[in-house]
């Protein structure tokens, strides 16, 4: 007698219908997740191409909360802060009391005061209002050498050193402070007058910066 064949279980067509459903669903998952990070990321970089009032446009149609408002407030932020670093880079003259120099943008007039045809004019940077920066010219009593200024800083060599400049061929005198975070000072002689440029800064993190803007200031004085 022969054997019989054996009989393929009922439940193995639905185990490998399973198999295929199950396989199906995985790779829309995948495909899903992929193509929201291709969205994100074709966002992002969509979102890096908007200008600040394009930012603060669509900050106004979404939720406060939402992960993109979220992104947007911090490209907003990266933005305006861009700005600001750009604006205080950029460079304006000054001129008068007897010399034409640039200077930063962010230095801005805060005092002008007038003393016949001469005086002085206080200019503080922007940028924290730490930075102060002061030109004025003054008669002078008799002798550059006796300046009120300059006998004072000379008789505190611990406290100033002193070197000589050549500004559009006259002759200046250059003090720096020692003790304060940053501070330096130039007398330039102009016959009977003085005229005086000093930059300080009182923020010892901005010694870097007020160097620069000196430095810019030095190298471009012509003198009346």
């Amino acid at each position: 007698m022969s054997a019989n064949p054996p009989v393929e279980s009922k439940s193995a067509p639905r185990r490998k219908k399973r198999r295929v459903v199950l396989v199906v669903l995985i790779l829309l998952i995948l495909s899903g997740v992929l193509g929201v990070r291709f969205f994100l990321r074709a966002s992002q970089s969509d979102m890096k191409t908007l200008s600040i009032e394009d930012i603060k446009e669509r900050l106004k149609e979404l939720a406060p909360d939402s992960e993109q408002a979220v992104q947007l407030r911090a490209l907003l932020e990266q933005q305006e802060g861009a700005v600001k670093v750009e604006a205080a880079s950029a460079q304006t003259m000054f001129e008068g009391l007897g010399v034409r120099f640039s200077h930063p943008q962010a230095y801005t007039v805060r005092e002008d005061k007038v003393e016949g045809e001469y005086g002085s004019k206080v200019l503080i940077a922007g940028i924290g209002g730490t930075r102060r920066l002061v030109v004025s010219r003054q008669e002078l009593p008799g002798a550059f050498d006796e300046h009120s200024a300059v006998r004072l800083r000379r008789s505190k060599p611990q406290a100033y050193s002193e070197r000589s400049l050549t500004l559009s061929g006259r002759q200046a005198v250059e003090f720096t402070g020692t003790d304060a975070a940053f501070e330096k000072v130039i007398f330039i002689p102009q016959g009977g007058q003085v005229t005086t440029i000093a930059l300080s800064s009182l923020d010892p993190f901005g010694i870097e910066a007020a160097q620069k803007d000196y430095e810019n200031i030095v190298s471009t004085i012509v003198v009346d």
